[in-house]
């Protein structure tokens, strides 16, 4: 087997002067209808001044390349300056791998490594709808989605997997481009059809919101009290919310918070949006607390329990 070495960012000639990456570019890798993601080797940290370590990385890719089969003559191993001053890393999909939904999904990791999202350690998690006005989009994400973008219009809208990282100096770094091979499996998407739904929703939070039990916060659970996620299900029938809202969570769910001392506070505890249900959270933050105490301290009350749900949302 004749194996290319493809240098990326330095010529062939000119060498490296720091550290390096060793990664495939097997025939075998993500095409337009398969997968192989996470299926061959790469090398991370290799000294470039050291002719054993290069060559002993570029046998453990080529290595992967013969476990997995498939080889052909003519394959590539690709070489790149190792990136340095990582301060985040992942992977963005153009379309949300679950149902072709039009999001850029982006799974992440803060710190240095760069490796920590492809090898399944870590899955942090950001979806971004792909209409949105670049200023909504906030930092660092803006300045990946540009990126992205660029690369989107060069592949004439093509759905990517794309792996990345952005340097404490904010310069987005593109390590390697594939075809998304996941949404083949479903239908094409009316992204108008989502851009619209999401439009309604926004419009339905917003009137739910001036209704608030607390002045300026409206938050929204699926599980902060009552559970409906675990009851009815996340995207719960007409039939099970509405037996389950005229049951309980209409009224009967503070009935029985007043009986024993707390506040009465004259509402349902669940809302819908769309098809899914939630949990009025200051809702339920003021009706646990007890009735006699004042207006003011409840008001520094739910105003301590909201800062500190935002500040821990676990």
């Amino acid at each position: 087997m004749k194996v290319i070495l493809f240098f990326s960012h330095k010529s062939a000639n000119s060498g490296f002067s720091d550290k390096i990456i060793i990664r495939s570019s097997s025939s075998a890798e993500d095409s337009l209808k398969t997968s192989n993601a996470g299926l061959f080797h790469s090398e991370l940290n290799v000294d470039s001044q050291s002719s054993e370590a290069v060559k002993s990385a570029v046998l453990k890719v080529i290595d992967s390349y013969k476990r997995n089969g498939n080889i052909k003559s003519d394959e590539q191993v690709l070489i790149q300056t190792q990136t340095k001053d990582v301060k985040v890393s992942g992977v963005i999909f153009t379309r949300d791998i679950e149902g072709n939904s039009p999001y850029y999904v982006i799974n992440y990791d803060i710190g240095d490594k760069t490796d920590t999202v492809t090898s399944g350690l870590v899955n942090n998690n950001i979806r971004i709808i792909r209409n949105i006005e670049s200023g909504q989009i906030p930092h660092p994400w803006s300045l990946l989605i540009k990126s992205v973008k660029e690369i989107e219009k060069l592949l004439h809208g093509l759905a990517l997997d794309i792996e990345f990282a952005i340097k404490k100096n904010n310069k987005v770094v593109i390590f390697q481009v594939r075809p998304l091979a996941a949404i083949n499996r479903f239908v094409d998407m009316d992204d108008e059809k989502i851009y619209a739904l999401l439009n309604n929703t926004i419009t339905q939070y917003d009137n739910l919101s001036q209704q608030s039990v607390h002045t300026n916060s409206y938050t929204l659970s699926d599980m902060s009290f009552w559970n409906p996620a675990e009851i009815i299900g996340g995207k719960a029938d007409n039939l099970s919310y509405s037996l389950y809202h005229y049951l309980i969570l209409s009224q009967a769910w503070n009935d029985g918070l007043i009986s024993i001392g707390y506040k009465n506070v004259h509402r349902p505890l669940m809302v819908k949006l769309t098809n899914k249900p939630y949990i009025e959270v200051e809702t339920a933050f003021k009706a646990l607390l007890p009735q006699d105490i004042t207006i003011q301290t409840e008001k520094q009350l739910l105003n301590f329990f909201i800062d500190k749900l935002k500040d821990n949302p676990e």
